[in-house]
């Protein structure tokens, strides 16, 4: 069963209430995600979230759960990089490119990765 909830919409709960509540209205409720998918301060978040409700976060899962039902999933994109129209990306490359280092400039930051992700 699954529920499509846009964030900060009107009557749309917070991820974490929401899945506190299942926590609570479900003793033992699992919650499994790909903890190399998700900042390591929202998976802390949500092991709180839950564990203080009574539920479980697998976060030591072999493979994404998303992944493993996914059958009809399409392959990734093979260009590294998709560069959006500039209305919808608001910047051109070369000026976000000059933002981000001039913000890394001055936090001292010297190097910077960019990485596809697995999604």
């Amino acid at each position: 069963h699954w529920s499509l909830m846009r964030q900060g919409q009107p009557g749309v709960p917070k991820l974490l209430d929401y899945l506190g509540e299942l926590c609570a209205s479900k003793p033992g409720f699992r919650i499994g995600i790909d903890p190399t998918v998700h900042a390591s301060s929202f998976v802390r978040e949500l092991v709180e979230a839950a564990t203080k409700h009574g539920g479980i976060v697998a976060d030591d899962l072999q493979e994404n759960p998303v992944d493993v039902i996914w059958a009809s999933r399409p392959p990734p994109p093979s260009s590294p990089f998709r560069v959006h129209p500039l209305q919808y990306a608001g910047l051109t490359v070369a000026e976000k490119l000059a933002s981000v280092t001039s913000q890394m400039k001055k936090k001292g930051v010297r190097k910077n990765l960019y990485k596809y992700p697995r999604d």
